[in-house]
């Protein structure tokens, strides 16, 4: 069985819509998983006790929430061995506990992640879930209309429990922790599973709108730096070309040089751009836009 844990912005607005279509996605999977919600937001309480979900009011600070109290949260009061994080403005198939089950056997009681890509859409109205068939109509609804994220773009981690743990104080909705992540499961030899091609993950697009009480661009810009530090400036940007295995339908294939090169390029990408492009500007921009086009041939 697994569990799945979230902490949901107010449940208001635009947002408050996304939210509910994305939670009730996560209702409605068979098996239906145990779903715990985290936080102390308007309407968290109301949609447990709707929906029959589990609420546990947020410990920490008010002012600004960690990621690691998150985690080390939604781990303590998961009652399953495997556990998801995902975020709340994510709507997830049948695919993905179908997916989920069959990596949990192949890999046969050993530790792994699993994570993958989202696709982003335009939803501004609340999904009709007593349709039968509104998971078929939102799947070809979004293979027309969506757009398929890249490497970087994760909102989901199904993890053995146990295995995320002495996480920095990455702020949450700022950036990096997610690297970190993929980073902690391969540093900790844990198989780390891509499995973008069997799991449709579907964000709804929004406005970004962050948990914390950072009011000024600087304050925010400051914020995301230190998370790049506590990330990037270590050696710790890790993504999907990082898995040690792919999902391809329904079969687990470990991973050996495919990736290896778009890896190397994209990290020295990154630490081009986030050390050389702000301290030693103009000097760096020939070296960002000459791998910039390198990595372009590999896409």
């Amino acid at each position: 069985m697994l569990t799945i844990f979230s902490f949901p912005k107010p449940f208001e607005k635009k947002i408050g819509i996304i939210q509910r279509n994305a939670v009730k996605s996560w209702s409605s999977l068979t098996p239906r998983p145990e779903i715990i919600l985290l936080g102390n937001e308007k309407g968290v309480k109301d949609i447990c006790r709707e929906l029959n979900l589990i609420h546990f009011p947020h410990k920490g600070r008010r002012d600004i929430l960690l990621v690691n109290e998150i985690f080390n949260e939604g781990q303590e009061k998961a009652s399953n061995h495997l556990v998801c994080y995902i975020n709340s403005d994510i709507i997830l198939l049948n695919d993905f506990i179908k997916t989920v089950d069959s990596v949990q056997k192949k890999m046969n009681k050993a530790s792994f992640l699993l994570a993958g890509k989202r696709w982003n859409i335009e939803l501004q109205r609340p999904l009709t879930f007593t349709d039968p068939y509104w998971e078929e109509k939102l799947k070809a609804y979004t293979l027309k209309h969506g757009k398929g994220g890249g490497f970087g773009t994760i909102d989901y981690f199904v993890f053995t429990k146990g295995l995320i743990k002495d996480m920095p104080p990455f702020e949450i909705g700022v950036t990096s922790y997610d690297s970190w992540i993929l980073y902690k499961a391969r540093r900790d030899g844990s198989a780390l599973v891509d499995a973008s091609m069997e799991i449709m993950a579907i964000h709804q697009n929004h406005l970004k709108k962050h948990h914390t009480n950072r009011k000024t661009t600087a304050c925010w810009e400051t914020a995301v730096l230190k998370d790049k530090k506590l990330c990037i400036f270590r050696s710790r940007f890790y993504s999907l070309l990082d898995a040690t295995h792919l999902v391809i339908k329904s079969e687990l294939i470990e991973i050996y040089s495919k990736r290896r090169l778009r890896r190397i390029l994209s990290k020295l990408s990154h630490w081009i751009i986030y050390l050389l492009k702000d301290t030693c500007y103009p000097y760096s921009s020939p070296f960002v836009k000459t791998v910039r086009k390198i990595k372009s041939v590999f896409r």
